[in-house]
């Protein structure tokens, strides 16, 4: 069984945001996955506990898409450094297109 780290309070503030924003708990499995690399709400530290209800799930809820985690914006830098054919770029445009 997981250690929760969180307190009965926390957990239940964590969940009235998510159902007040409409966060599914498949979305709200993949916030956490994605931004902290966790697979459980129990593991979070109080930080990750704060920054998951305060910018997270009220983001994640008004853009509908994940926020950026530290590795993914990392990537995306070091991407644009990366000079691409013009036949490549074209195709990345296009993806970028029908997104």
């Amino acid at each position: 069984m997981v250690p929760d780290n969180l307190t009965q309070k926390q957990r239940q503030r964590m969940y009235a945001i998510k159902n007040q924003y409409g966060v599914t708990d498949e979305e709200m499995k993949l916030i956490i996955k994605d931004n902290f690399g966790l697979e459980s709400s129990k593991l979070l530290d109080p930080e990750q506990y704060e920054s998951l209800c305060d910018k997270l799930i009220p983001a994640f809820a008004i853009i509908g898409v994940m926020m950026p985690s530290e590795a993914q914006i990392e990537a995306e830098k070091v991407s644009q450094s990366i000079e691409y054919s013009d036949a490549e770029q074209a195709i990345i445009d296009a993806d970028l297109d029908r997104l």
